[in-house]
């Protein structure tokens, strides 16, 4: 995906704080970027960094501390109006990532995923309902039949199912899936992952993927941003950032994915990243032409000689890939 495509959302100066006493907790700390039409946007780091709070901020769950969020060039603390807002909640929608705990355990399926249906008047009858949310039943994966059963009634996967449904109930623009997979099984998280790109091209739907398993990452976005207390660190198309991390935080990551080699595995060294104080003057900077790393101007040609460093021995080192 090209920086040059259709801006769908962006973000500019993202400042999220909260009071626990008497401290300040700085969860989003002045973070820009922009997702375009049709993009998948995946945005990763440890538990803790600010990425959950990043998305529920996008989609209006929080109040922004400072900074402007824009959709479909639209400055959204400058909506007014009942009816914008309601395009703009049926226009974003998200996935959570406890497939239990987002569903009504007292509702039936059928009025789970209806419910967006519902309150936006998509509905021409019951019959239609009821032909809508079996529809829904069928493009991510399950059978009509079970409109009628309850959360507790189906598994981790069928659940995160309901998840999507729900979302795509109202034909929206924009999901939000806010680590979706992580409280899945491994071989139920590649085929959600499988469902979300088809349902991708099928629907033309853009994705912020907010998650922490950078291999998952990086098979399905196109971009990625990593957070690192508050800050995105390091940003770039998926492959590139991939293949030539710059920032010590990215790098460290990268290091823990295990790889399908026990001999390389045996030898290898895992990176152990070592914070250290930023100057005032860092910010994210373009080190190379669509990748860019959080550090001050002066910064710049040390990483650009590493980029050339990495890029000239690139096949000397295997890459972190799984296939599902």
């Amino acid at each position: 995906m090209k920086e040059n495509g259709t801006e769908l959302l962006r973000v500019e100066g993202l400042k999220q704080h909260f009071r626990s006493g008497s401290k300040m907790i700085r969860a989003v700390d002045d973070i820009s970027f922009s997702i375009y039409h049709g993009e998948t946007f995946g945005l990763v780091g440890e538990s803790g960094c600010g990425k959950s709070t990043t998305g529920r901020t996008i989609i209006q769950l929080y109040q922004a501390t400072r900074g402007r969020i824009y959709f479909n060039g639209e400055d959204l603390s400058k909506l007014r109006g009942k009816q914008r807002w309601r395009k703009f909640r049926r226009d974003v929608q998200m996935i959570y990532q406890d497939p239990y705990a987002s569903l009504n355990p007292r509702n039936k399926i059928k009025e789970i995923i209806a419910e967006g249906i519902d309150v936006h008047g998509l509905a021409k009858n019951a019959k239609d309902r009821e032909l809508q949310v079996a529809g829904l039943l069928e493009t991510v994966g399950l059978n009509p039949e079970h409109a009628g059963r309850y959360p507790h009634e189906l598994s981790g996967g069928q659940r995160q199912r309901i998840g999507i449904a729900r979302a795509l109930a109202v034909q929206p623009k924009f999901i939000i899936c806010d680590e979706p997979i992580s409280a899945l099984d491994v071989s139920i998280q590649a085929q959600i992952v499988n469902l979300l790109k088809r349902l991708q091209q099928e629907k033309q739907l853009t994705y912020l993927f907010i998650a922490h398993d950078l291999s998952m990452v990086k098979y399905i976005s196109h971009r990625i941003a990593v957070m690192y207390r508050g800050k995105i660190v390091e940003l770039g198309l998926a492959k590139e950032l991939y293949r030539y991390p710059l920032h010590p935080y990215t790098e460290s990551l990268l290091s823990s994915i295990p790889y399908p080699d026990p001999d390389y595995e045996r030898q290898r060294t895992r990176l152990h990243f070592q914070p250290q104080i930023q100057s005032e003057a860092s910010q994210l900077l373009e080190v190379v032409p669509g990748h860019y790393v959080y550090c001050n101007p002066s910064e710049i040609a040390l990483y650009q000689a590493k980029y050339e460093r990495m890029a000239s021995t690139s096949g000397s080192q295997p890459e972190p890939s799984l296939v599902y």
